[in-house]
């Protein structure tokens, strides 16, 4: 029994995520990468829409807010996105 559960670990695929840019049909930029921690996810996001061109300072997180149920200051109070 437990040889098959560890055989059944080693088997199970990593999710594969495929970012794609386009810009007027012209210049395409893909990302393809497979990743389980959602750090590296980022990361590989973060290096994803560095390449496509946008500049900014600083790097993609998580930020749990579960712990208050007041809107984060930058979110519409409307449509709280």
């Amino acid at each position: 029994m437990k040889q098959i559960k560890n055989q059944q670990r080693k088997e199970r695929k990593m999710p594969e995520f495929t970012l794609i840019c386009k810009y007027d049909n012209i210049d395409v930029t893909t990302k393809t990468f497979e990743e389980v921690e959602l750090h590296h996810v980022l990361n590989n996001i973060e290096l994803f829409l560095r390449g496509c061109g946008y500049i900014f300072e600083g790097n993609l997180e998580v930020i749990d807010n579960s712990f208050t149920d007041e809107p984060l200051p930058w979110l519409d109070p409307k449509t709280r996105c």
